[in-house]
């Protein structure tokens, strides 16, 4: 039986990630019209909230994703779409000033296998 030895690396994501990044949503997503976000919305994310953009790397490329924004969650409830708590992809629904426990971070997940 064969052993493979797998260096995983979990760090802030940088825009130098991107093309990496873009790669890994397209895999993990290839059944999705909408598989990988633009340039331009991650480095919005980065300016916005560079410590809520995670990445995780396999073997020194990326593999997966965190993406998130601290958002008040009164504000959209269980019953909201996509588009709604991103503000339309503008993620001016970030709010870190909000301390009390309705909040939570909108985050989503996105790995393959390298």
């Amino acid at each position: 039986m064969q052993t493979y030895t797998q260096k995983v690396e979990v760090r802030n994501l940088r825009m130098s990630d991107y093309m990496e990044l873009k790669k890994s949503m397209i895999e993990a997503y290839s059944n999705w019209q909408g598989a990988y976000w633009r340039a331009h919305h991650i480095q919005s994310l980065l300016e916005i909230f560079p410590e809520g953009q995670i990445c995780v790397l396999i073997n020194g490329q990326v593999g997966g994703s965190a993406l998130s924004l601290i958002v008040n969650y009164n504000q959209f409830g269980d019953d909201h779409t996509y588009r709604q708590i991103t503000g339309n992809f503008t993620f001016d629904t970030h709010n870190p000033e909000v301390i009390h426990y309705t909040v939570s971070r909108f985050l989503f997940i996105r790995i393959s296998v390298v």
